[in-house]
């Protein structure tokens, strides 16, 4: 049961105390917003369409400060580092826990199974049956992968440093916000788990992915319409940035200089130095004054599957055939702003285009 502390706060009032628990310690606007409605979210995930998965990039200090923040207003948290496929696979899903995950990086295999777990009747078969692996989550990667930061159709929080107040949440103030807020939550969810069960908030102006998104977000906002108005606004906000993410992210702008060159039959091969001088000539042109070092091209090309390979002049990417169809393959992946026009330059191009961005967040049963 509830204790005292649980007054019954009008929605907005809740909504409000939480947004400016993650405000008072620095996060900005949209960050704040944006871990509010996944908190209200938490404790209602077995009534959602699918299950809230937070994802959360950033510098370690702060996003570890976010972590810590979320455990005190989410529902049944449990902290987790370093999680393992078996050790995820062990959780009871029962009792409907968010898992708060701070990971260096991440296997493929895990990340399918992190991912499916979004689906509300997702299982695993095992050893001893068919066990459920359905649950709310927050997942920071210090290293992200490429398939991870591309998945645009899961909540995405990209932290910056914060300025002023150390990122750190002691253990009594932590005690305290829990102490706090996870009553009043409890409370929340009594009164309106049947409002937020039966509810079709909607916003049909999104693409299939986003309107998803509304609706685990904007059903548990329950008597509260400015709140549910915001979520539109925070959402188109979120779809801008995902439309203009390729402009400037790193990899898609190394693949914009690599494709180029992929398109000169002549060329035989492309060194590093050159394919970093058309990046920066190319994010220059985009308004951006952030430089790439050739050091930091290569490494973006080696996880791309571009291992480039010492000659007289330097370390250069022989352009083969096959080559030159994994660059296609990579464009049309990380939807690159080139190709996003449609145009054709070559056999490889009229196989890929139009560009479409890949639903890499599609959620499958496991069941």
């Amino acid at each position: 049961m509830p204790d005292e502390r649980a007054a019954q706060p009008p929605t907005a009032e809740l909504f409000a105390g939480i947004l400016g628990a993650f405000k008072a310690r620095g996060f900005a606007d949209t960050a704040a917003l944006t871990a509010t409605y996944f908190a209200f979210s938490t404790w209602f995930s077995a009534f959602l369409p699918c299950a809230p998965c937070l994802l959360i990039s950033g510098p370690g200090p702060e996003a570890r400060l976010l972590v810590d923040l979320l455990e005190c207003v989410v529902r049944d948290p449990l902290p987790i580092s370093e999680l393992t496929r078996g050790g995820f696979v062990s959780i009871d899903m029962n009792s409907e826990p968010t898992l708060l995950i701070v990971q260096e990086d991440i296997t493929d295999s895990l990340w399918k199974l992190l991912r499916a777990s979004n689906h509300r009747n997702a299982q695993i078969s095992g050893a001893n049956g068919s066990r459920k692996i359905y649950c709310a989550k927050a997942i920071y990667l210090a290293d992200e992968s490429t398939g991870v930061r591309s998945d645009h159709s899961l909540l995405q929080i990209n932290l910056s440093p914060l300025r002023g107040r150390l990122p750190i949440l002691e253990a009594d103030e932590k005690e305290e916000l829990s102490a706090e807020f996870q009553a009043k939550l409890q409370s929340y969810r009594q009164r309106n788990f049947v409002q937020v069960r039966n509810s079709r908030f909607d916003l049909p102006e999104f693409s299939s992915p986003i309107r998803i998104l509304a609706r685990v977000l904007g059903a548990p906002i329950v008597a509260a319409p400015e709140l549910q108005g915001a979520l539109g606004t925070l959402l188109r906000e979120y779809e801008e940035s995902i439309r203009v993410a390729p402009w400037v992210d790193p990899r898609c702008v190394v693949i914009e200089a690599v494709l180029l060159r992929s398109h000169d039959d002549q060329t035989e091969r492309v060194h590093v130095g050159e394919i970093t001088r058309t990046a920066n000539v190319i994010l220059k042109g985009r308004g951006e004054t952030v430089q790439l070092e050739a050091k930091e091209v290569g490494g973006i090309l080696r996880q791309l599957g571009l291992s480039p390979m010492r000659d007289r002049n330097g370390f250069a990417i022989r352009l083969n055939e096959s080559i030159r169809h994994h660059i296609h393959q990579l464009a049309s992946r990380f939807a690159v702003a080139t190709v996003q026009e449609g145009t054709v330059l070559c056999a490889h191009c009229a196989e890929f285009v139009p560009f479409e961005p890949r639903n890499e967040g599609r959620v499958v049963s496991m069941g």
